[in-house]
């Protein structure tokens, strides 16, 4: 079997996706939500909350450009190899 010279940087795509994922899920509990009715009741948010929700973005954001450096790095793989049409 052939192995491909551009399978460490396929793996660590693959890699760099699923941290994305996560990132991206953990940042998710941060969507900003309206209440449905005008005359809801309104809770503050915890003293915390907004240094958490930076932290999570900012953690998603580094998890997007790992994965953005990853792809690079395979398509520039594969087009050295003469892998892209």
């Amino acid at each position: 079997m052939l192995r491909s010279p551009c399978l460490e940087h396929a793996d660590a795509l693959r890699q760099a996706i699923s941290a994305w994922i996560e990132a991206s899920e953990a940042s998710r509990a941060f969507m900003v939500r309206m209440p449905l009715d005008a005359s809801a009741n309104l809770e503050p948010l915890h003293p915390g909350y907004f240094s958490e929700m930076q932290e999570a973005y900012e953690r998603e954001r580094a998890a997007r450009e790992r994965y953005i450096e990853a792809n690079n790095a395979l398509y520039e793989c594969m087009e050295r190899h003469g892998m892209i049409p």
